[in-house]
């Protein structure tokens, strides 16, 4: 569910859920594809005078906006069950907060370091931004209004922030292991774990898991099939000064 609107909120370069936060991550997704052939390296002496060859690549990574995923990208964190309503929390991140050009080419990085380390497969650039204040959770469909209810009337105590997000890009995989994401790390202030607490307190009450301790929020902006492990970034940007 969307957190109530807060008027004023906007955000800053910097950087969960929504997200898909996690070590902390939202959504899952099973896929495999066949190992790609071994790449040889480009004969540099075949390159202009003054221009670098490409690196090879170990690996072959194509990159689809989620509205045009494979139908199996995505598998529920929980299993659907009859008279059951699952959700989580989240604070939409809005378009106009960061460019189409500083996400694409954040997004594209992701692709050059699964590409380096000899991944395939489809990359899924998230359309919808949000940072996730909650994990997912289950409620009878019954209990929705009061869960609702009972949120709300905590949430709208809280004064509107700004966040200030990282763009570098790490690495988070799902508790599932059943997907890695592509996150920009969101900075943690007082408002947002006063939030994640307000959120907790209701959730456990209706016998529902608290989020992370402690939280790493974050934003997701695109996500690979499986678990990766965790080859640091700073190898992309080593790769790019070169």
């Amino acid at each position: 569910m969307d957190l109530l609107d807060m008027p004023g909120c906007s955000e800053s370069s910097e950087n969960d859920d929504d997200g898909a936060d996690t070590d902390h991550n939202n959504s899952n997704a099973e896929g495999s594809t066949p190992d790609p052939p071994l790449l040889t390296s480009p004969d540099r002496t075949k390159h202009p005078p003054g221009k670098k060859a490409k690196k090879a690549r170990r690996g072959s990574v194509d990159i689809l906006p989620s509205s045009k995923a494979p139908p199996n990208s995505f598998l529920r964190s929980i299993p659907h069950r009859r008279g059951h309503w699952a959700g989580h929390v989240k604070i939409p991140v809005s378009s106009p907060a960061f460019s189409e050009q500083e996400k694409s080419g954040s997004i594209r990085r992701f692709q050059d370091l699964l590409e380096k380390h000899g991944h395939s497969g489809i990359v899924v650039a998230h359309e919808t931004l949000h940072v996730s204040l909650s994990k997912y959770f289950s409620l009878q469909v019954a209990q929705i209004d009061s869960f609702v209810k009972r949120l709300s009337e905590l949430v709208i105590q809280e004064r509107p922030t700004h966040l200030h997000v990282d763009t570098d890009g790490k690495i988070m995989i799902n508790e599932e292991g059943t997907r890695s994401f592509w996150c920009w790390t969101v900075y943690t202030n007082a408002t947002l774990l006063r939030l994640v607490a307000h959120i907790d307190s209701v959730l456990a009450s209706y016998n529902q898991p608290v989020y992370y301790k402690p939280p790493h929020f974050h934003i997701s902006v695109a996500s690979f099939p499986g678990s990766i492990g965790s080859f640091e970034a700073e190898d992309d940007h080593a790769r790019e000064s070169e």
